[in-house]
């Protein structure tokens, strides 16, 4: 939870800025990264949802709070309606108690807002093909698809570029490559 962002969240962040639409972030990382990095809250679907909020235990209510900064671990949270321990609001591996209110409401405001960028671009920045569930929802879409990673890039969609390395390297050269387009575009 104390993680800073490396510097390719502040090349997205920025590259969202200067779009006239923005950018939304679809993530399966439960870790808060994007909002760390200055990304509007409203603009980002938590698919596994969020260290960041808890949950009842025994779902008794579908209700999800705000984490506390810091849990002690002689005393575990408690749900705050029937008094059990509480949990972490994210999504364990075959877990049907996981509360998902939240991260559906966050697909409904990506949905409304995916209707308003003309020419959208979808970057896929680590998502590998162990665990598919945010490769198969940015390949499902659709859009041109640039998809970075170390390994496991390979697509079969036709809209499709693959870029192979670590992600702040790889976003680093991105954004050195967009720079020197602007400078070629303002020398013409």
């Amino acid at each position: 939870r104390d993680t800073i962002p490396h510097a390719g969240y502040e090349l997205l962040l920025k590259w969202a800025r200067a779009k006239h639409h923005g950018a939304f972030v679809y993530t399966s990382n439960v870790d808060g990264q994007f909002q760390a990095a200055g990304f509007d809250e409203a603009r980002i679907v938590e698919c596994h949802g969020s260290i960041h909020r808890f949950q009842c235990a025994r779902a008794c209510t579908p209700a999800i709070w705000a984490a506390p900064p810091s849990i002690v671990p002689a005393r575990p949270p408690r749900c705050p309606r029937c008094g059990g321990r509480a949990r972490p609001n994210f999504l364990l591996f075959s877990d049907p108690a996981w509360i998902v209110a939240r991260t559906n409401s966050q697909r409904l405001r990506m949905e409304v807002w995916r209707m308003a960028p003309i020419r959208p671009v979808v970057i896929e920045i680590g998502a590998g093909i162990a665990l598919p569930g945010v490769r198969m929802f940015a390949e499902s879409l659709r859009l041109p698809l640039v998809r970075i990673n170390t390994h496991d890039s390979d697509s079969s969609s036709a809209n499709f570029l693959s870029l192979h390395g670590t992600a702040l390297d790889v976003l680093r050269r991105i954004d050195d490559s967009l720079i020197a387009q602007v400078a070629t575009t303002y020398v013409r």
